[in-house]
């Protein structure tokens, strides 16, 4: 794993001028740290007053617009309450705030759920396609030709890290017999957060039978322990083409999908408390590089984004009306259900019918040019 994607150089220096040119030209900005893990620290850990002697110090120095990147994160309600505490310390009125977040929907969204009611709004959000950009610098080289015909299993699903939405997925998907027949990841591997023995003890066998009564079958691990063929960031492993190009599509099942406030069961470890936009991650990348078609379990609109950057979907030969089912469980439901129909027809055949589709997308994904959706105001207070 190439560990500089984790440092807030890697963003400083890299990513940022590329992303938002506009920031870098400005001597005007001080770029700071906003990221919530890797190798420089958490942004939440850190002391507030030691931030806000930093941008003091940085606007001695003639510094007036304060930028802070949590650009590999969506929308995390924690660090934007914390900035916007630390927004308020800071009594010059001549500084102004940014924050960038990974999230392309992200100011619209800040905007009309947390800054309505403000009368003045602490700082100005800027999102951006950030793993759209990252799969389109580094992905690339990974991509081999098309080969429609017979695979080995249905479907590849990763699922290292313990969400919400993917315990109800696995439950749906081992109620329908359909793990067995498929490359399937569940909490294990080099980012496995959660053991199988806590997992168990939030687990209710009424609400999650299936997966109650396959507990001696986890972790389901694919590749070896180490990596469990699941790199975080854009890293991809030798042993994940054997699982694309032998699997005949992808369930993605994003990082964010269900509200803060309406998480099944409020216990599940690895929950994130955020606002749900639009935050495609490596995951959803990771099959347009290697030409593998895909379901999304994700926010609702998530395939019209992607249609909208000018990748194709897969419709008619995938049922993709649950993309606009706005209710969390029935879209995940109508998922299970094109899942399961899909899994039963004829995979060879539709390993053809894609072939331009998946072609197409790769094309789209290595010559994607703009990744900032909104054109940042470095004049906004």
């Amino acid at each position: 794993m190439n560990h500089s994607y984790f440092t807030s150089e890697y963003q400083r220096d890299i990513v940022i001028p590329d992303i938002f040119p506009e920031l870098v030209s400005n001597e005007l900005v001080h770029i700071g740290y906003g990221g919530l893990d890797g190798v420089n620290g958490s942004f939440l850990e850190a002391d507030e007053e030691q931030i806000v002697s930093e941008i003091v110090e940085q606007y001695s120095k003639g510094k007036r617009i304060f930028v802070y990147e949590c650009l590999r994160e969506g929308l995390i309600l924690p660090a934007l309450i914390k900035f916007i505490s630390i927004t308020n310390k800071i009594n010059f009125s001549d500084a102004s705030f940014i924050w960038l977040t990974g999230d392309p929907n992200g100011k619209t969204l800040v905007e009309d759920l947390m800054f309505k009611r403000m009368s003045k709004k602490p700082f100005q959000v800027c999102g951006s396609h950030y793993f759209e950009y990252l799969a389109h610098k580094t992905f690339p080289i990974y991509s081999a030709e098309y080969t429609p015909g017979r695979k080995e299993k249905t479907f590849l699903c990763y699922n290292n890290v313990l969400r919400p939405s993917r315990i109800e997925f696995l439950e749906h998907m081992l109620k329908h017999d359909l793990v067995k027949d498929s490359y399937y990841s569940f909490i294990g591997g080099s980012r496995g957060t959660t053991t199988i023995d806590d997992f168990l003890d939030i687990i209710d066998a009424k609400v999650h039978p299936n997966i109650y009564s396959n507990k001696e079958s986890l972790p389901l691990i694919l590749g070896h322990d180490e990596s469990d063929g699941l790199p975080w960031s854009t890293d991809l492993e030798t042993t994940d083409h054997v699982f694309f190009e032998n699997s005949y599509f992808s369930v993605i099942t994003e990082t964010l999908y269900y509200p803060h406030h309406a998480v099944p069961n409020q216990n599940y470890i690895g929950h994130v408390p955020a606002f749900i936009g639009l935050f495609l991650t490596e995951k959803t990348y990771k099959p347009i590089a290697m030409k593998h078609p895909f379901i999304l379990l994700a926010p609702q609109h998530s395939l019209r984004m992607l249609r909208e950057r000018g990748y194709k979907t897969f419709s008619p030969f995938i049922d993709e009306s649950y993309d606009e089912i706005e209710n969390d469980d029935l879209r995940l439901k109508a998922v299970v259900e094109e899942v399961k129909r899909l899994s039963k027809s004829d995979l060879v055949e539709f390993t053809y019918q894609i072939k331009d589709i998946v072609e197409h997308n790769e094309k789209v994904l290595r010559n994607q040019k703009v990744f900032d959706p909104n054109k940042i105001s470095t004049h906004e207070s």
